[in-house]
């Protein structure tokens, strides 16, 4: 479905569906895969919004 896209899709993809998988196998559930998903976007939010912060004072 993705690679039509761009190859570069699946490469990002691929890790991060492998982690959340390992994540609620271990972890034993929805709620810490749905946990590990929210700090990661919220991280990817944080350095995003810093770097066009700085983008912005340069």
């Amino acid at each position: 479905m993705h690679v039509e896209e761009s190859w570069r899709k699946p490469v990002m993809i691929l890790p991060a569906a492998a982690t959340l998988s390992l994540v609620r196998h271990y972890c034993g559930g929805a709620r810490a895969s749905w946990l590990m998903h929210t700090v990661s976007k919220a991280t990817v939010v944080i350095v995003v919004r810093a770097a066009l912060a700085l983008y912005f004072i340069a």
